[in-house]
């Protein structure tokens, strides 16, 4: 999960920084403390700050290795996993304990998301912006693209954001905040957790 930041403010939420959206969140719900990162990197990483200064449990998982030696020297405290995320192994990495879950595997985003049985308390994804694999009601094609986990010029942003939203709603989310590569959902069970102000 990286943070980037775009000028222009989202509908649902103020904030365009995702580290400072999720930093919200945590004020104003009950997210369990534990944060699995799909496409993890340590630049800009949330899930760092997640880790090392919110004592969450830390489920890193990047296909790169010396991405993940970058890791395990800066986020000792996290499992880190050298691994390609697959629609097979997904399931290895989330569990009913998963607070936040962040998807940011350029291109398969939505399937890994769609093939996820456990519904943690937030997720963030990423969403195409050029060559979206879309139709025009805006779902994604239901196989697994081959191309998007091969290093290649073909390299895809992944599913439009009507597909994501459309996705979200079917396994009980909504939108609380988005920036200009990311959409992050709230489980509607939070709704009970909200802090008092």
């Amino acid at each position: 999960m990286r943070t980037r930041t775009s000028g222009k403010r989202p509908r649902v939420n103020r904030i365009t920084n995702e580290g400072h959206i999720l930093e919200e969140i945590i004020a104003n719900y009950v997210i369990k403390p534990s944060v699995t990162d799909f496409g993890a990197r340590l630049q800009g990483s949330n899930s760092w700050h997640l880790v090392n200064n919110h004592d969450f449990h830390g489920v890193l998982v990047e296909k790169n290795p010396k991405s993940c030696e970058k890791l395990r020297n800066h986020v000792p405290n996290a499992e880190v996993h050298a691994e390609l995320v697959t629609l097979e192994n997904c399931n290895d990495f989330v569990n009913d304990d998963t607070g936040i879950l962040c998807i940011d595997i350029d291109g398969n985003d939505y399937h890994i998301w769609k093939a996820i049985k456990a519904s943690p308390d937030v997720v963030v994804i990423e969403f195409g912006r050029k060559k979206s694999i879309k139709r025009k009601n805006g779902e994604v094609d239901d196989l697994w693209i081959p191309e998007y986990i091969e290093e290649s010029p073909k390299r895809f942003d992944g599913a439009s954001e009507e597909a994501l939203m459309n996705l979200a709603k079917t396994k009980g989310y909504r939108l609380y905040g988005k920036n200009s590569v990311n959409l992050i959902f709230l489980h509607e069970r939070l709704h009970s957790t909200a802090k008092a102000s």
